[in-house]
């Protein structure tokens, strides 16, 4: 029995996981453990534990323990990972977001650490966040994860260059292990998180106006120094 909108499920979480701000892991996770530990343990992954409809209408919860790096002035997802986990399924899935603009045939390419064998993953779908490719999280994947320290997410751009996304791995463990995080908190951080990018976007707006005025500025004072000379 199939999960009606998993994806669309998953884009909403992917939306309301951590940023890249220093802000943003200690808000994501106050919601997980105390602070002094956030402190330590600099990490955005996070469980979120949502209700979506099956086809017959019945209720099935799903489980995402997702890592997502978002640019910190756009908003703009650099590149996300996540085990995705159906209530009455055994299979688990795991899943990563690039941007938009690579190449879909050549998929993406996974490796943990140094370990020699990669794994690939096929792209099943893009919108407009980027493009998901996905896998079986089988238990070996799991366990690659839990014992690595970083993963590098590779994927080839339209102009044939491979792009190698690095993704931490601490703090899977805890995430993947424990209990999802309160909703209502994490949304209230989501918020704040927004709220924090959109105030960037405007000083950095406001910066390049700033300087355009300047430069015109400095034109207008050299034409008429021109002019007087002559």
């Amino acid at each position: 029995m199939e999960v009606m909108g998993v994806r669309q499920a998953m884009r909403a979480v992917a939306i309301a996981c951590a940023l890249v701000l220093p802000s943003s892991v200690a808000l994501a996770q106050q919601t997980q453990q105390p602070a002094a530990n956030a402190a330590a343990n600099q990490s955005a992954w996070v469980k979120i534990c949502e209700k979506a409809p099956t086809q017959n209408g019945e209720q099935k919860e799903i489980c995402i323990t997702h890592h997502e790096r978002l640019d910190g002035n756009s908003g703009l997802v650099i590149v996300s990972a996540a085990i995705r986990r159906i209530e009455g399924e055994e299979k688990e899935r795991f899943m990563v977001m690039v941007p938009l603009g690579m190449a879909l045939p050549a998929g993406v390419r996974v490796q943990v650490d140094q370990e020699e064998k990669q794994l690939v993953l096929p792209f099943t779908i893009c919108h407009g966040g980027g493009c998901t490719a996905e896998v079986e999280a089988t238990p070996e994947v799991i366990a690659q994860l839990k014992k690595g320290k970083q993963m590098i997410v590779a994927a080839r751009n339209a102009a044939g260059t491979i792009v190698p996304l690095p993704v931490p791995l601490n703090g899977f463990t805890a995430a993947y292990d424990g209990a999802p995080v309160d909703s209502q908190k994490y949304a209230e951080a989501r918020r704040e998180l927004m709220l924090k990018i959109r105030e960037r976007q405007i000083a950095l707006a406001r910066q390049r106006q700033q300087e355009a005025a300047g430069q015109q500025g400095q034109q207008g004072q050299t034409g008429q120094t021109g002019g007087s000379t002559q």
